[in-house]
C-alpha cells in the first residue's frame, strides 16, 4: 500500500511539473496573470543560504515545482525562496508590476537576473514594502520593465513568524491600479463597519449610561487596531510604532481584545450578581490576561501566536456555554448575544484553521467575513438595545415604588423644615431684639463709666493724686473703652446677618486717629506686660476719607488680638504706611503663630489659637469683624507668619479698591 502511495505521488508530481509552465509569457493583450502554476520553491531550515548559491546552475534540481494553486506552509522557521521567469512577447518595452499579496514578510529580497547576471537587487523587508512610483500598495511588488523578447529570471528570498502565503500575481500598471483599488474598498468597508460601530458604542454609552456599551466600545477599538496591522495598513502609512504593531503589537492587541470581552462579557451578564461563583473565575481568568498582556512585547512571536488562537478558541467556548446557561434562565438578551459571537467566532475558527493550515490555502472565508461582520453587528446591537431596554424597565420599576416613598418624606421634611424655618425666624427676632435692649441698657452706665473715669483722671492729675490711683483710673477708662467696643462689635454683626449694615464716611487725620486708638490700647498692652510698638511717624499730615468708627474696630480688633497671644515681655510691632491714594496698617505679634486651618481664621465665634486662657479668648468676633469692616470700606486683609514666628495681619485700601467696589 504505502508502495502504491509512494508511484501515485511521484506521477502527479511529474505530471504536474511536466504541466507546468516554466516560463510565464506576457504580451501586449495580457493585463495580469497569476504565477502560482509558474513558481519554483525551495524551503531553508537554515536560514542561511545565499543569492549566489541558490543560483547556482547546481543548485537547480533543489527547487520543487509548485503544486498548489496558493502556495500556503503555515507556521515554520524556514526561510522559503521562489523562483520564476517571466518573457515579453510584446513588441515594445512594456512595464510590469510583480506583487507579493502578503502584507506581514519580515524579509522580502526580489533578485532581477538578466542575462544570466543579477541585474537588480531591491530588498522591500522588513515589514514594510519599499514605496514603488507606480503603485502605492500594502503588499510588496516588484516593478519591471521588459523590453522586446526579453527574458526575466526572479528570486525571491521570504523570512516570517507568521503562516507563510505566497500568492503572486503580475500586473499591467492601470490594471493594478484598478486591483488595489477594488482591493481598498473592501477592507476601508470592513474598517467604515468597525468604525461605525465603535462610535455609535461610545454614542450609545454616553446616552443609555450603560458601562457595558463602553467596555464593549473598548474591545471593538481593539479589534479595529489588530486588523489594521493584520491587513498591512499600519506598515503602509508607516503609523507610529508599526513594527511593533506589524508583530508582537497583533499579540498585544488580540489579548487587549480578549481581556476587554471578558470585561463586557461580565457586566452584560451581571455575572457578580446572577453568577457569584462563575465571576469569580472570570476575574482571575481576567487577571491571568492582563498578565499575559505584559508579558507578550517582549516575547518571540511563535509560539506566542499559538497561545493566542488556543485561548480565543477557550473564550469562544466559554462564551457560548454562559449564554446557553443565561438562555436556559429564560434570559432572553442571551439569545441575540449568543447568535451574535456564533457568527463572530464561526469566522475566527475559519481564520484560525487556514492559519494552522487545517484548511486549503483556496477555502477562504474572504467571502464569508463581510456576511458575518454585518450580522455580528446587527445582533450585537440588538442584543445591546435589548439588554438597556430591560434595565431601564427595572428602573422604571424600582422608580415608581421609590417615587411614592420619596413624595410621603418630602412632605413630611417640608412641614418640618416650615416649622423649623418658623422658628429659627422668630429666635433671629428675638435675638436682634436682646442685642438692642442690651445695647441701650449696658451703654448707659457703661458711658457714664467712662466719662467718671475720665473726669477722675484730670482732678487726680489736677490735685497731685497718687500716680497708682490715676493708672488705676486710666486703666477702667480702657476697659470702658474696650467694652464699649465689644457691644459695637456685636451690633455690627447683627447689623451685617440682617443685611443692615451702616457706613459713614468721612475726612479724618490719620495721626490724631492712630494717637486716639493709641491711648486705648496702650493701658492693656501695659496690664499683660507687653510693649507695644507704636510706628506712625508715617501719618503725619496724612488725611483719609473713611469710617473712623469702624477703622477704629479693625486696629483695635488687630491690636488687641496681637496683646492677647504675646506672652508677657514679648512685643506688639504696628506699623502704618500711606501715600497718595494707599493706606494701609500692619500688626505683627509674637504669639503661637498661625492655625493649620487658616480658612476659619475669620469665622464669626471661632476661638482657633492656643496658648492663651480660656478667658482672655472673648467670643471670637474679633478678626471676623475685622474682615466684614475691611469689605465696607473697600478693603482687603492679608494675613502670614511673622518674622518673629507670631501672626501678622496686614490690611490695604486704595483709590482703585474703591472705584472698583
Amino acid at each position: 500500500m504505502r508502495l502504491v502511495r509512494t508511484v501515485v505521488g511521484v506521477w502527479l508530481a511529474v505530471a504536474a511539473a511536466a504541466a507546468a509552465e516554466p516560463v510565464l509569457r506576457l504580451g501586449t493583450a495580457e493585463r495580469q496573470a497569476s504565477l502560482s502554476t509558474f513558481l519554483s520553491i525551495h524551503r531553508d531550515p537554515s536560514a542561511q543560504l545565499s543569492f549566489g548559491q541558490v543560483s547556482d546552475p547546481a543548485f537547480a534540481e533543489n527547487f520543487q515545482p509548485n503544486l498548489a494553486e496558493r502556495p500556503h506552509f503555515g507556521f515554520t522557521a524556514d526561510a522559503v525562496w521562489v523562483r520564476f521567469a517571466l518573457q515579453s512577447t510584446a513588441e515594445v518595452p512594456k512595464d510590469w508590476l510583480v506583487e507579493l499579496g502578503h502584507p506581514r514578510f519580515e524579509r522580502v529580497d526580489w533578485f532581477v537576473v538578466r542575462n544570466g547576471r543579477l541585474a537588480e537587487h531591491l530588498e522591500t523587508g522588513v515589514l514594510q514594502p519599499e514605496p514603488v512610483e507606480k503603485a502605492k500598495s500594502r503588499f510588496p511588488v516588484l516593478a519591471l520593465t521588459l523590453a522586446p523578447a526579453e527574458t526575466v529570471e526572479v528570486y525571491l528570498a521570504l523570512r516570517t513568524s507568521a503562516g507563510v502565503e505566497i500568492p503572486i500575481n503580475v500586473y499591467s500598471p492601470l490594471d493594478y491600479a484598478d486591483h488595489t483599488n477594488h482591493s481598498s474598498v473592501v477592507y476601508l468597508l470592513g474598517f467604515g463597519a468597525l468604525g461605525i460601530l465603535f462610535l455609535l458604542s461610545f454614542i450609545f454609552a454616553f446616552y443609555t449610561r450603560y458601562p457595558g456599551s463602553l467596555v464593549y466600545s473598548l474591545s471593538i477599538g481593539s479589534v479595529l487596531l489588530l486588523f489594521f496591522g493584520m491587513t498591512g495598513y499600519w506598515a503602509m502609512f508607516r503609523l507610529p510604532g508599526w513594527r511593533f504593531g506589524t508583530t508582537s503589537g497583533l499579540l498585544c492587541f488580540g489579548e487587549l481584545t480578549l481581556i476587554s470581552l471578558l470585561m463586557y462579557l461580565r457586566r452584560f451578564f451581571e455575572t457578580k450578581v446572577r453568577l457569584p461563583r462563575t465571576d469569580r473565575w472570570l476575574q482571575g481568568l481576567q487577571y491571568g490576561c492582563f498578565a499575559f498582556l505584559c508579558y507578550l512585547p517582549f516575547a518571540p512571536y511563535y509560539p506566542m501566536i499559538l497561545v493566542v488562537h488556543l485561548q480565543c478558541l477557550v473564550f469562544g467556548l466559554l462564551v457560548q456555554i454562559l449564554a446557553l446557561m443565561r438562555l436556559i434562565d429564560r434570559d432572553r438578551t442571551a439569545r441575540f448575544y449568543l447568535l451574535a459571537w456564533t457568527f463572530f467566532w464561526f469566522l475566527m475558527l475559519l481564520e484560525l484553521l487556514k492559519e494552522w493550515k487545517l484548511l486549503p490555502a483556496e477555502v477562504s472565508p474572504g467571502f464569508v467575513s463581510p456576511i458575518a461582520l454585518v450580522v455580528s453587528i446587527n445582533l450585537f446591537f440588538m442584543a445591546l438595545a435589548d439588554r438597556v431596554r430591560q434595565m431601564r424597565a427595572e428602573s422604571k420599576a424600582l422608580q415608581d415604588q421609590m417615587m411614592a416613598r420619596l413624595e410621603k418624606l418630602v412632605a413630611e421634611r417640608t412641614e418640618e423644615l416650615r416649622h423649623a424655618k418658623a422658628r429659627a425666624e422668630r429666635a433671629n427676632e428675638y435675638k436682634r431684639l436682646f442685642l438692642a435692649n442690651m445695647s441701650h441698657e449696658i451703654r448707659t452706665p457703661l458711658s457714664a463709666l467712662v466719662g467718671l473715669s475720665q473726669a477722675m483722671c484730670k482732678q487726680g492729675s489736677q490735685r497731685n493724686l497718687p500716680a497708682d490711683f490715676i493708672r488705676m483710673m486710666e486703666q477702667i477708662r480702657s476697659g470702658g473703652r474696650y467694652l464699649n467696643l465689644m457691644l459695637t462689635n456685636l451690633l455690627d454683626v447683627s447689623a451685617v446677618e440682617s443685611g443692615r449694615p451702616r457706613v459713614n464716611i468721612l475726612g479724618i487725620s490719620l495721626d490724631g486717629w492712630s494717637r486716639s486708638v493709641h491711648d486705648i490700647l496702650e493701658p492693656i498692652a501695659n496690664a499683660k506686660g507687653v510693649e507695644l510698638r507704636w510706628q506712625d511717624k508715617a501719618l503725619a499730615g496724612a488725611e483719609w476719607k473713611t469710617d473712623p468708627v469702624r477703622l477704629s474696630q479693625i486696629l483695635i480688633n488687630l491690636v488687641h488680638n496681637a496683646i492677647k497671644f504675646t506672652p508677657p515681655g514679648g512685643a506688639v510691632i504696628v506699623r502704618f504706611e500711606t501715600r497718595p491714594g494707599f493706606f494701609a496698617l500692619e500688626v505683627d505679634d509674637a504669639g503661637p503663630g498661625l492655625p493649620v486651618e487658616q480658612g476659619i481664621l475669620f469665622e464669626a465665634f471661632q476661638k482657633n489659637m492656643t496658648g492663651v486662657s480660656g478667658a482672655d479668648h472673648g467670643v471670637g468676633l474679633g478678626l471676623y469683624v475685622v474682615q466684614t469692616n475691611a469689605q465696607l470700606l473697600s478693603g482687603r486683609v492679608a494675613v502670614e507668619k511673622s518674622a518673629s514666628g507670631g501672626a501678622r495681619f496686614r490690611v490695604e485700601w486704595s483709590a482703585d479698591m474703591k472705584e472698583s467696589a
